[in-house]
């Protein structure tokens, strides 16, 4: 067997070729320190949870973290801890991450976390008797883009033997509280008092109100206790018995519910024949209520109305008309200069799946929005355009709308008119008859375009970018993306209007998930700029910087 024998002039240039290439071909690292302090005190926060591109670890007790060895480039940190929020998370288990630039001029990252907000207070009836097992709602609007509604953030706290609650990890923003003791009183009230005719209300909203529109909102700022109290006073309870009148061809109804502001059931019927559309409760507290009637249309959609009923006698004869809402026909219009680019949809229809190239999908979507953003809210379908029946929303109850419209493959949305209303600065009431002119959209695609620059001195820094519009009744904040004082934010098919631009150095808590709480606050640091069709607009926006309080 023999030897290979290279000569040694190439063993030598290998080897210094392999030394010279081998470190450039491993990526920069760099060392990403910092601390997590508390944005209200500016205390550190020790044993914070602080996750960097798949590394975690526990602050110290200065709040301090260290990683070494992180790749240069964009990067995202994440930070948790009980009992403390990111600036803008809406829960504690969804924390906002923040970026940041790895790199030689990084600087140490000063992170900010904000303590929960606490609800406590305690509940009493009859003679300031505490009552033990009632139900806590804490309710809030949705923030964001999309139709607002009222949801429940909590709805697991009760009060205790003493009638106390504590309601605890809420973020900062602005709540509605209240109390649901109706299926307490049944058993408590009932073997306390003679009167077995009286009970406590179904519902009572802080500040001691059943009407939701008369409730006073509560505000909790990052750290704060608030006390509420609730007395609750019984009121007669009557039996409500009646019938549903199904109109319009309805295939079938069902039982109907007395609802609260948010829509959930506050009573239940006792008994209800489907056939003859017989209901009874046993038992109302007096007071005004809305009940929800439900039924399936002949092609098999759900059908939704409501009925306020004001409750002040036993009653045994109360029709409620189970009708389907108005259809409003929505016409799409489009003055298009470009070329439109062929898309890819999926519809599934009777016959299987179809596929296209999205020409006969509608170039927008319409929705109509209650003021009050507690009724449902109703929309045109995302599907294909239909041969028969045109495009509409449908099942609209009576009522005031804001109709907002999407563009939905491109352009931007020029007008919105019913008849002679503009929809864009009017709002669109449907009358009980439900007789209204179409719903007509024009689609344009020639919008203008932004070219967004951060004036910041760090090169490397980045900001979240929110552009809010200053028309239309249904326009909201939006948040574009990060800029940076090194680079340009591109943005496109913008509504000729004004705008205004917000560019905040983290995920805070003004734009965090979509929350645009208190952006208000910072509108004499954002810069206002016009779009005009066809054209593209160069603006600076300045770093806004949420101090430590």
């Amino acid at each position: 067997m023999g030897f290979v024998r290279l000569p040694l002039l190439l063993l030598l240039f290998s080897s210094m070729a392999f030394s010279q290439q081998g470190p450039s071909l491993q990526p920069k690292t760099y060392t990403v320190a910092g601390q997590v302090i508390n944005q209200l005190t500016g205390a550190p926060i020790p044993r914070v949870l602080v996750q960097i591109s798949g590394k975690a670890q526990l602050t110290g007790g200065e709040g301090e973290f260290s990683f070494p060895s992180m790749p240069e480039g964009r990067t995202q940190v994440s930070i948790t801890k009980p009992g403390f929020f990111t600036p803008g998370a809406r829960t504690r288990f969804s924390p906002v991450p923040i970026t940041f630039m790895v790199g030689a001029d990084s600087e140490k990252l000063l992170l900010k976390m904000v303590p929960e907000a606490v609800i406590v207070g305690q509940v009493t009836g009859t003679d300031r008797e505490p009552l033990e097992g009632v139900q806590l709602l804490v309710l809030q609007y949705t923030t964001g883009p999309g139709p607002k509604r009222l949801v429940p953030v909590s709805m697991n706290a009760h009060s205790d033997e003493g009638g106390n609650f504590r309601v605890a990890g809420l973020p900062q923003g602005r709540y509605f509280v209240a109390v649901k003791a109706g299926n307490v009183t049944r058993s408590i009230l009932g073997a306390q008092s003679a009167k077995k005719n009286e009970t406590y209300p179904g519902i009572v909203y802080y500040p001691g109100t059943q009407d939701f529109a008369a409730a006073q909102p509560v505000d909790l700022t990052p750290g704060q206790k608030f006390d509420v109290q609730f007395e609750l006073n019984s009121v007669p309870a009557y039996k409500v018995a009646g019938t549903l009148i199904s109109t319009a061809g309805l295939k079938q109804i069902f039982p109907p519910n007395v609802v609260d502001a948010t829509g959930q059931p506050l009573f239940s019927a006792s008994s209800f024949d489907a056939e003859t559309g017989h209901f009874e409760f046993k038992s109302l507290p007096a007071g005004n209520y809305r009940f929800s009637l439900r039924g399936t249309s002949a092609d098999d959609k759900p059908v939704i109305s409501t009925r306020n009923v004001t409750i002040a006698r036993a009653t045994s004869d109360l029709k409620l008309p189970v009708r389907a809402g108005a259809d409003i026909p929505v016409i799409i219009r489009t003055e298009f200069s470009k070329p439109q680019t062929p898309g890819s949809c999926t519809s599934h229809t009777a016959s299987g799946i179809v596929q296209s190239d999205c020409s006969d999908f509608p170039r927008a979507h319409v929705e109509l929005l209650s003021p009050d953003s507690i009724q449902s809210n109703y929309g045109t379908d995302f599907g294909p355009r239909k041969e028969s029946g045109g495009l509409a929303v449908r099942n609209v109850p009576p009522g005031k709308y804001v109709v907002r419209a999407r563009a939905t493959f491109g352009g931007y949305i020029q007008s919105i008119r019913s008849g002679q209303l503009d929809l864009l600065r009017e709002e669109l009431i449907v009358p009980e008859d439900g007789q209204v002119f179409p719903i007509e959209v024009m689609v344009r695609d020639d919008g203008g375009s932004l070219q967004v620059r951060l004036r910041a001195d760090n090169p490397n820094q980045t900001a979240n970018v929110v552009l809010v519009p200053q028309f239309g009744l249904a326009a909201e904040p939006q948040s574009i993306g990060l800029a940076s004082s090194s680079g340009q934010l591109q943005t496109s098919a913008l509504a000729p209007g004004n705008y205004k631009l917000f560019a905040f150095d983290t995920a805070s808590s003004v734009v965090g998930l979509g929350n645009y709480e208190g952006l208000e606050k910072y509108a004499a640091q954002a810069a206002s700029v016009t779009v005009t069709a066809n054209s593209s607009t160069t603006v600076l926006v300045d770093l806004i910087k949420e101090d430590v309080q």
